[in-house]
């Protein structure tokens, strides 16, 4: 089924394309963009803006709060885009379901769910948009153990990006194909991943993603034993995410602390240690948060 025939774009849905054109490349922008528009939509009972407005906070939701958090806006957009008739819309909102329902342990079914759409969506979908969907893929092959069909997939999506001009997924690629590499031991092939996605970043403004990045490369000089580089980045990684420990930074700091013993420096892991502690208290918090809300 096609994407109905375009209208003329409101000042909601102009604000909420260009919010899901930055997530990547300037996420921050791409939030309050997104919130406006909302509440532009809300205002004026426009569907299709507020479709778009919750499909980008959705995976603001999913890379800085919680999958479940994010499926409260994702859903929300999907009955949006099924009620206005936006075929491209309602196909990314179940992608980025799927993605969550992946996050949250599951394999099979969102491969599935995705599998199902592959053909149709390759035809209605943008060029960036196309290789979010091969991502997710990917992720689901990788969570299976199927390195060669992650990569296969995470190859086909970098192909797919190049033609978005920078808005910032190629830097997603590069970082989870570094990811994937490490899985398998290839550090040094993983480095030169994660430095050319480092180098990308320094044209954005995306916080989140350096973070993840220059997560990676403390992995892989860790277990390169270079402990003297790899607390350079732990250096860089704690200044980027300051004192504050948050619900998603229980492994970050797992994995300072590990290359803090590694170097010698036992102050800095035990202190590292108990930052992890603490957000493990915040996570619970926030876990238990979010089960009590819908009663409320």
């Amino acid at each position: 089924m096609a994407s109905r025939p375009r209208q003329p774009a409101t000042a909601a849905l102009r604000c909420a394309r260009q919010a899901w054109k930055l997530q990547y490349a300037n996420s921050a922008r791409s939030q309050v963009l997104a919130e406006q528009a909302l509440a532009r939509a809300l205002a004026r009972a426009d569907l299709e803006a507020e479709g778009w407005a919750r499909l980008t906070l959705g995976h603001y939701r999913l890379r800085h709060d919680s999958p479940t958090e994010a499926l409260i806006e994702l859903d929300a957009a999907q009955r949006c885009f099924g009620s206005c008739g936006d075929r491209r819309g309602e196909i990314m909102a179940q992608v980025a379901q799927a993605r969550c329902h992946w996050r949250q342990g599951q394999v099979l079914a969102p491969l599935g769910r995705v599998m199902a759409l592959r053909n149709e969506a390759m035809q209605v979908l943008k060029a960036e948009e196309r290789s979010m969907m091969l991502n997710v893929i990917a992720g689901c092959h990788s969570s299976r153990g199927d390195s060669p069909e992650a990569f296969a997939y995470l190859y086909q999506a970098l192909r797919e990006s190049h033609a978005s001009r920078g808005h910032g997924f190629d830097v997603v690629l590069l970082c989870n194909l570094a990811h994937e590499l490490l899985q398998l031991g290839d550090y040094y092939e993983a480095l030169k991943y994660i430095d050319e996605g480092i180098e990308r970043c320094r044209r954005m403004s995306n916080r989140h993603l350096l973070g993840v990045l220059l997560l990676n490369r403390v992995l892989c000089l860790t277990d390169l034993d270079r402990p003297d580089e790899a607390m350079e980045e732990v250096a860089r990684l704690s200044e980027l995410l300051g004192e504050t420990a948050r619900a998603d930074s229980v492994e970050t700091c797992a994995v300072m602390a590990i290359a803090a013993l590694r170097a010698g420096r036992n102050e800095d892991a035990a202190r590292l240690c108990r930052t992890a502690e603490e957000a493990v208290q915040i996570a619970l918090r926030c876990e238990a948060a979010v089960a009590v809300a819908p009663a409320q």
